[in-house]
């Protein structure tokens, strides 16, 4: 039973009008706790990897590349040929946060340019 379905039945005097401690507790007991509603569409995906996106495109590349993984090789002609390197891609918690708040800021229309 939902909070706002207690309310009625007990405006509409259903329940009667002294209630014990029990009575309390079970009417309490039987509310369900209502579900807020998040809407995840394309539009929302699309703002989120974009922020990202954004995000990393303004880092630079000290931020990107982790240099001491650098592997090279000594091809032919004797030039020198990078084998491999690992990314290092930390974006902090706070950026991510900002991003998908203002992505459903704008699905809700808060925050709609």
């Amino acid at each position: 039973m939902k909070k706002h379905e207690m309310i009625e039945q007990i405006q509409n005097n259903n329940l009667g009008s002294i209630y014990s401690k029990d009575d309390v507790v079970r009417l309490l007991e039987q509310i369900e706790p209502e579900k807020a509603e998040v809407t995840v569409n394309d539009k929302v995906i699309r703002t989120i990897t974009e922020g990202i996106m954004n995000r990393l495109e303004r880092m630079d590349s000290v931020e990107l590349v982790d240099f001491g993984s650098a592997s090279f090789s000594l091809d032919y002609n004797n030039t020198v040929e990078l084998e491999s390197i690992d990314t290092q891609i930390e974006l902090d918690k706070e950026s991510i946060h900002y991003i998908i708040t203002e992505a459903f800021k704008v699905e809700n229309g808060e925050n709609i340019e």
